[in-house]
């Protein structure tokens, strides 16, 4: 009972008295410089130089032992809260793209068409219905010509092509987008080493990109191609 008084007591006082959670000053500058630092400073160099820099901006830092062994102390909190932030905000833009992408596939209700909205593809009108099929006897040599075609003869089936080659395209497109989009937010947030990962891996996604547009450009020349495996995607990877 006396116990639960005593934390009852000082809550109150607590409250009352408000306190505030100040982060130092070096803390603050190594922070606010981290890109610079990171990219300056070579792995092993003294500190001497960079706490220097620091005082001539107004840091209250020594340069004796144990002012030196705080600046790497305090450094290597800055770099752990640059990594958490950095893959906080890779997770939550991987979040929003999934989310958009889930919100990309929903069907839309006509009514929230623009008034001006046409369909990419309109299939050709019939002005009689279908006839009943007609069976035609062909000589051996007519099968041989009709075998040689290689032209597709339903629009339908051409139509569905080129809509998934142009979905196939949409997402190699996105892929990249949103590869460069984390790069940025690792590059401003100080993930040097994973922004450099994913660099090394955009060449091969704009090659696919480039890949998928020739195809979708062939397929509406109305040429015949072969039909594209599809591979995973940037999110999948």
């Amino acid at each position: 009972m006396g116990d639960h008084m005593t934390f009852a007591s000082l809550k109150e006082r607590l409250k009352s008295q408000p306190r505030k959670r100040k982060v130092g000053e070096l803390y603050r500058w190594l922070y606010r410089n981290h890109a610079e630092l990171e990219a300056d400073r070579l792995p092993g160099e003294m500190w001497l130089p960079y706490v220097e820099i620091a005082m001539e901006h107004g840091i209250p830092i020594g340069t004796d032992k144990r002012s030196i062994q705080r600046v790497r102390k305090t450094w290597r909190m800055v770099c752990l809260a640059k990594a958490r932030r950095a893959q906080d905000e890779e997770e939550a833009e991987r979040t929003r793209v999934e989310r958009k992408e889930k919100n990309s596939i929903r069907p839309v209700a006509p009514s929230r068409l623009p008034a001006d909205w046409k369909p990419e593809f309109v299939e050709p009108a019939r002005s009689e219905p279908d006839s009943a099929p007609v069976i035609v006897h062909r000589t051996l040599s007519e099968a041989r010509v009709t075998s040689m075609v290689t032209t597709d003869q339903n629009p339908r089936a051409s139509y569905d092509r080129i809509r998934a080659a142009r979905i196939d395209l949409g997402r190699a497109q996105w892929d990249v987008t949103a590869l460069k989009e984390k790069i940025r937010l690792n590059e401003t947030n100080g993930g040097r080493a994973i922004a450099q990962e994913q660099t090394a891996r955009l060449p091969a996604l704009e090659a696919i990109v480039a890949e998928k547009n020739d195809v979708l450009e062939r397929l509406m020349r109305g040429e015949d191609v072969p039909d594209q495996p599809v591979g995973p995607t940037e999110a999948e990877n």
